[in-house]
């Protein structure tokens, strides 16, 4: 009979290292276009990034702590919270930050379809993913382990 931390080990590595081989490959093939890029493509793209974090680190972390086992005491507290902070609050903030986004583009290319047509200076959803960017990393950075 298989152990109940081994057959969840199994399906987290599985499930892991599919949604990460999809999103690397999703990553590949969105971001390699000849065209320009629109700002939905650009988001698109650049969603693809937290949710590979968050693959990874159930991969390369969560699914070897589910195969030993360890008591909490054994884990190293350090980089089991670099780990929560990069995956838990990272990943986790940006990715609805960049829904959030992806969301006011469809809203303003449904609505607003004349104004889309005309090209705007400043580039809104750089604008809008540089700041998402910087959300996660203050939320990151905010709690990780002092010095």
């Amino acid at each position: 009979m298989i152990d109940l931390s081994l057959l969840a080990a199994i399906l987290l590595g599985i499930i892991s290292l599919s949604g990460l081989l999809v999103n690397i490959y999703s990553f590949i093939k969105l971001s390699t276009q000849k065209r320009p890029f629109s700002g939905f493509h650009k988001l698109c793209i650049v969603k693809l990034i937290p949710n590979s974090i968050v693959c990874f680190t159930f991969l390369v972390w969560s699914t070897p702590l589910c195969v030993l086992n360890p008591t909490f005491m054994t884990i190293p507290r350090n980089v089991n919270v670099a780990f929560g902070q990069v995956a838990g609050w990272g990943a986790y903030v940006l990715g609805p930050c960049l829904q959030v986004c992806m969301s006011f583009n469809r809203f303003y290319v449904l609505y607003f379809p004349v104004k889309f047509m005309k090209f705007s200076r400043l580039p809104f959803t750089n604008v809008s993913i540089f700041i998402a960017f910087c959300i996660a990393v203050v939320y990151t950075v905010i709690g990780l382990p002092g010095r």
